[in-house]
């Protein structure tokens, strides 16, 4: 497979990478703790406890609820679980 060409400009130029669109909160220093954690060294933890179990999932892959990332109401995780039930069973209609 041949490597991705770089993406050009107007004037022919290479463009700068921007960076990833997921997690840009996580690049923000507000979003880290720092502790001093003995003489020797620094803890940095996630502030949040959200961020911590975000991360968590993705880098681990541990499981999580998905309303609880997206903010689905109980309304719509019972239509969720309804559409995907009648797309795997259609014949029982």
């Amino acid at each position: 497979m041949r490597p991705r060409m770089a993406s050009v400009n107007a004037r022919g130029r290479v463009r700068k990478r921007t960076g990833s669109r997921m997690f840009r909160r996580l690049r923000a220093m507000k979003s880290w703790r720092l502790t001093a954690a003995d003489a020797d060294g620094v803890e940095i933890t996630p502030s949040a406890a959200l961020i911590d179990r975000v991360a968590a999932v993705h880098r681990f892959g541990e499981t999580d609820r998905v309303g609880h990332l997206l903010g689905f109401s109980e309304d719509d995780h019972n239509t969720a679980l309804e559409i995907a039930s009648d797309l795997l069973a259609p014949a029982a209609r």
